[in-house]
């Protein structure tokens, strides 16, 4: 009970910040690009980085909605959403070496997601795997 209390108040937070990444993403992806350390200036990336900031909105409104109603099966969703990422991470080092320019939001983005893929984890071998073992 405590896992689920805490994994609420994470994926809540989580969602929150996702709205505002979202937001920043579809609002002024440009700033978004400088920030990563890319360059600003390419139209194209501009917009489909908009683009994706939609989806990233999407995901901050399932999280702050989801609040009190966590669901194992979108917890697996978001839980398989971050290895993909890491995967790519990984992909990322493999071609570009491991120490390319990162910047804080380099740094943030790697640490956030394997903060929340151990709580998603936590929360659901608390869910499935612990109960079963009680049996």
């Amino acid at each position: 009970l405590v896992m689920e209390r805490v994994a609420e108040v994470v994926f809540y937070w989580e969602g929150l910040l996702n709205v505002v990444s979202g937001l920043m993403l579809t609002l002024i992806p440009s700033f978004v690009m400088e920030m990563q350390g890319l360059p600003h200036t390419d139209d194209l990336a501009n917009g489909n980085l908009a683009q994706f900031g939609s989806l990233v909105l999407l995901m901050g409104f399932m999280g702050v909605r989801c609040k009190g109603h966590l669901d194992s099966r979108i917890i697996e969703a978001l839980l398989f959403g971050d290895i993909i990422w890491c995967a790519v991470y990984i992909k990322q080092i493999q071609q570009n070496g491991l120490y390319p320019y990162w910047t804080f939001g380099s740094h943030f983005s790697l640490w956030i997601t394997v903060f929340l893929a151990v709580i998603r984890i936590s929360f659901l071998y608390q869910r499935h795997v612990k109960p079963q073992k009680q049996n």
